[in-house]
């Protein structure tokens, strides 16, 4: 800081410097006494130095006061030093300005996002309204003794895509509805099979559970919705074969599928937004939100999740829940 601020202080230097030359120029000029200028030079000298410290310790009060306001948490509780000249002045009045812009466009953002907000989630619970109906539909064409097993598998499809949109605006939200408690992973993982279970008997995959024992702190709504998704995912890239779903220990959950596979470039980019990667594109079938969003979720329950696949083999995914987590209550 010492070296900057006698950089920036070079041209008073060179001030001091010039005076005391032309001091002596005018002393040699006019044959003064040499003893009365040197000392007129050390008055003026000893008149930079009072200056220059008093300068430092302005400067020093300036930089802690500055320092202090980048630990603020809260950016209204910033104050500026006071101003020592009208440059210092502008700039201050420049930054108060850009400060009070920045305000009001974020204002009008959250405005916007708010409104969006809204709308998003009055379209989801409207759009549900007539998913029920044609689902109570099905139910009587199926009574009739009429298949509406393609039907029904297209139904679900499209509750699940209305759920992901609903979940998608509720993990934006600052807060969220998180409900700790001890959640059942075994009967979280029963109803989720249940409700693929048309998708299951259309493409005649066969599913395994066993014994699930894992009962960690968690939010059984969120994690339903999470090994929901999983679970699609696994259907989703699976033509035939088997999909099981079994606890490696006390703490992982694993969900195994003898599908298609991650090739192995796209295994790192999976839980990015909107990332669909070669199965997506070839396929057409991923919306790159699914598995971002259930990375998020674990990550604020405070899970882990981790996927091995190998292309033409199949993929596991893991759910690892974390031990310090059970002890919280």
């Amino acid at each position: 800081m010492w070296r900057k601020y006698i950089v920036n202080q070079k041209w008073k230097l060179l001030h001091f410097v010039v005076i005391s030359a032309l001091f002596l120029f005018v002393q040699w000029l006019y044959n003064q006494p040499l003893d009365s200028v040197l000392y007129s030079i050390q008055l003026l000298g000893i008149g930079y130095v009072v200056y220059i410290i008093y300068d430092i310790i302005k400067m020093k009060n300036m930089c802690d006061q500055l320092e202090r306001n980048r630990e603020q948490k809260n950016i209204d509780e910033i104050f500026l030093p006071t101003a020592r000249n009208e440059v210092e002045c502008c700039y201050q009045q420049m930054i108060e300005y850009i400060f009070e812009e920045k305000k009001k466009r974020e204002k009008e953002f959250l405005s916007r996002y708010e409104n969006q907000r809204e709308y998003y989630t009055q379209w989801v619970h409207q759009i549900k309204t007539p998913i029920s109906a044609m689902q109570l539909l099905l139910k009587e064409k199926e009574l009739q003794g009429i298949s509406t097993t393609d039907m029904e598998a297209e139904m679900l499809k499209i509750e699940q895509y209305v759920d992901m949109v609903l979940q998608y605006i509720r993990m934006e939200e600052v807060t969220t509805d998180f409900v700790l408690q001890s959640v059942n992973v075994a009967t979280i993982v029963k109803q989720a099979v249940k409700k693929f279970a048309i998708i299951f008997f259309q493409k005649k995959i066969e599913i395994s559970i066993d014994t699930i024992e894992i009962n960690p702190i968690s939010d059984e709504k969120w994690l339903s919705f999470v090994i929901e998704q999983i679970l699609s995912n696994s259907l989703k890239y699976t033509q035939a074969g088997k999909i099981s779903i079994y606890e490696e220990d006390k703490y992982t959950l694993v969900i195994e599928d003898t599908g298609i596979g991650i090739p192995k470039e796209d295994i790192k980019r999976i839980f990015e937004k909107g990332y669909t990667g070669w199965n997506g594109r070839e396929y057409k079938k991923a919306s790159g939100i699914g598995l971002f969003l259930s990375k998020k979720i674990l990550e604020k329950l405070g899970h882990h999740i981790e996927v091995e696949s190998k292309v033409k083999k199949g993929t596991k995914v893991r759910i690892r829940f974390s031990g310090k987590e059970w002890n919280m209550f």
